[in-house]
């Protein structure tokens, strides 16, 4: 559905929240190369609508969240 409707914000947060937990479960397996590729998709998911809701507090909060899964991987 979230490839149906690029611009439903809330199907794509559900989209790049699914990645998380994706992510997660890679990492819990040892497996940090695939928890970085789904924790960059999500983020990639997250980043896309700030160019149109700059100022969403929920937006930089997901994307703050994100980056700092990825470095966590690091």
């Amino acid at each position: 559905m979230a490839k149906t409707n690029p611009s439903n914000n809330a199907w794509q947060r559900t989209l790049a929240l699914s990645h998380s937990k994706l992510a997660d479960t890679y990492r819990r397996s040892n497996d940090p190369v695939q928890a970085w590729q789904h924790l960059t998709e999500g983020r990639a998911i997250i980043a896309w609508p700030m160019w149109k809701l700059p100022n969403s507090v929920g937006l930089k909060n997901d994307l703050a969240w994100f980056d700092g899964q990825i470095n966590a991987l690091k």
